[in-house]
């Protein structure tokens, strides 16, 4: 836990992006069996490897993750690293893996209440499936910005907001042709 959160300030104080003592730290909870920690430095160490251009291994480790903080019982974490999941997958063109990892993540953070975490979810899901079902998107971002907006996050509210009205915008101009 202590190799994890110092993997977090790291990357919080700008002194890289911590993936050295991440990697630590997955290792020395599997040696030692901290399934809870091992989860944690996954969850921590997948969206690293995302933006460092790596999804394949991104999607390895947070699927990993997810199966580890289900494990431990650990319902709103689990949320999380789907809902990163769900991103890693949208990268490597997995739109249906994407969007069932997505939809996990919903299901496990509306029994928690977190509006919040699960208008996040129902932005990226929309996003998601806007190639395949346009009408869907524009329904799925219309509950992102219902639940987000009670948040205190007014800049996601705004984008999930501005990206519906886009959608909607695009759906309208392909009916007028």
């Amino acid at each position: 836990m202590v190799l994890t959160n110092l993997g977090t300030a790291l990357r919080a104080g700008g002194l890289g992006d911590g993936s050295d003592v991440l990697e630590e730290a997955v290792s020395l909870c599997r040696d030692i069996g901290d399934k809870r920690g091992e989860g944690i430095a996954l969850s921590n160490l997948g969206p690293n490897r995302l933006q460092a251009d790596a999804p394949a291994e991104a999607a390895r480790m947070l699927t990993r993750a997810s199966d580890l903080r289900e494990e431990v019982g650990h319902a709103h974490a689990q949320a999380k690293a789907l809902m990163n999941l769900g991103k890693a997958w949208g990268v490597l063109g997995f739109t249906d893996r994407a969007t069932e990892a997505v939809r996990g993540a919903i299901t496990l953070y509306r029994p928690a209440r977190d509006r919040h975490g699960e208008g996040r979810v129902l932005f990226l899901l929309s996003s998601t499936v806007w190639a395949t079902d346009p009408e869907e998107a524009i329904s799925l971002g219309t509950a992102a910005v219902a639940a987000l907006s009670e948040t205190d996050d007014e800049a996601l509210t705004e984008q999930a907001a501005a990206l519906v009205a886009t959608m909607q915008e695009r759906v309208s101009a392909s009916t007028d042709q």
